[in-house]
């Protein structure tokens, strides 16, 4: 719910020499409307104590309009009754003019920020209650000081107003490009990736009718790539729903990994001709932590297999104290590697990590081959991660 006695800031927060001024620049003010209105008791036979408590009144909303303005209104409003109806504050009670001299700008000026800051009904209803008070407190002029006092509430609304509106277009512009680059991405996607892994299953699956003399073994790693190929279109398709997809719209889902589909994962990685070793011992773990872990063994192997082919690798996945630790380790290879890579994999497990409030540390082994260590914490904040 919206907290109706303290503001949003109108201009994101900054650190420069405005903000700094805005933040300074009501002090003095308020000291300066202290002091005058002290000084308009000096004259009366009112105590000191009278006029220090009137003074602290008329420059309390000061301080209050830069982020509480309905508190800095309605202060300034109680000060209008006290010093007008009471006697030990009202400085000539014959005058058709019943405040001191430096209230009615601080009022006015309350009024305007209010009004500023405020949605329609709540300015509506401090612009009914000002005038009211207006109503009640004057004796003479009664149209001129009611729209002396409306004007505030008039100016301030309709700025209030523009600025609101130019701020939405601002987001809609923004969040309109946001959308318009993610559907280009899509569409690269679509026409380039998801167009060579079909043509990467379509071809593994047409091999052995195209090549009838390759052996039962060939026929296997064949429809193996090729059920690997269209696992990786329909992902590929559940990414492209996301990115064109927008706020109003509940983007595509899919069941998400978890540890008990590592085995899987090692079985893949095996077929492909590498030698992985898996050790999994631990209790349950939340979901969120369950799908980075996968995802992070999951890129440790497509390095390994990419960098290092034929290397021993061994994944370890165990509990430790309030951690999930994940191990993936691997020597050299044993065959020529491509090399390359843009090394965004490892950066997004890192994200992934870091996100749970864990870390994921990566390099080169002394004796040669590479090493993955992540640590993913357990506790209550990684569940709230998920909501």
């Amino acid at each position: 719910m919206r907290n109706l006695w303290r503001d949003a800031p109108l201009l994101p927060a900054s650190t420069g020499f405005w903000t700094n001024v805005r933040k300074v620049v009501p002090y003095p003010l308020a000291l300066l409307v202290l002091v005058t209105t002290i000084a308009s008791y000096s004259e009366t036979n009112r105590p000191e104590a009278t006029a220090a408590i009137a003074g602290l009144l008329v420059a309390a909303p000061v301080l209050l309009m830069g982020r509480h303005s309905a508190a800095a209104l309605a202060v300034a409003m109680f000060a209008g009754y006290l010093l007008r109806y009471n006697g030990l504050f009202t400085l000539l009670r014959d005058m058709t003019w019943p405040w001191t001299p430096v209230w009615p700008p601080v009022i006015l000026v309350a009024a305007f920020v209010f009004a500023l800051r405020q949605p329609a009904w709540m300015l509506v209803t401090g612009w009914v209650l000002t005038l009211l008070m207006v109503a009640v407190c004057v004796r003479a002029n009664m149209p001129g000081m009611l729209l002396l006092f409306s004007l505030p509430f008039g100016v301030g609304g309709i700025i209030g107003r523009n600025f609101r509106l130019g701020q939405r277009l601002a987001v809609e512009k923004e969040r309109g490009g946001v959308l318009t680059e993610r559907a280009r991405i899509a569409r690269e996607l679509h026409d380039v990736v998801a167009h060579h892994m079909s043509m990467i299953a379509v071809r593994a699956e047409t091999a052995p009718y195209r090549l009838p003399e390759v052996g039962e073994d060939t026929r296997v790693e064949f429809t193996e790539i090729s059920a690997a190929a269209r696992q990786a279109l329909t992902e590929m398709r559940l990414l492209l729903g996301v990115l064109r997809s927008d706020e109003s719209t509940p983007p595509p889902t899919a069941p998400q990994p978890t540890l008990g589909d590592l085995p899987d994962l090692v079985a893949q990685a095996r077929h492909a001709g590498a030698q992985v070793e898996l050790t999994v011992v631990t209790g349950e773990v939340p979901q969120i932590v369950g799908v980075s872990a996968y995802r992070i063994v999951q890129e440790a192997l497509s390095n390994v297999a990419r960098h290092a082919p034929g290397a021993v690798a061994t994944v370890n996945v165990r509990a430790g104290g309030e951690d999930l630790l994940v191990s993936v380790v691997n020597g050299p290879g044993t065959r020529p590697s491509p090399g390359g890579g843009s090394g965004y994999g490892l950066r997004g497990a890192a994200e992934r990590a870091t996100i749970l409030g864990g870390e994921l540390n990566s390099g080169p082994r002394p004796g040669g081959g590479w090493v993955v260590e992540a640590r993913l914490p357990l506790s209550d904040r990684s569940e709230r991660t998920t909501e």
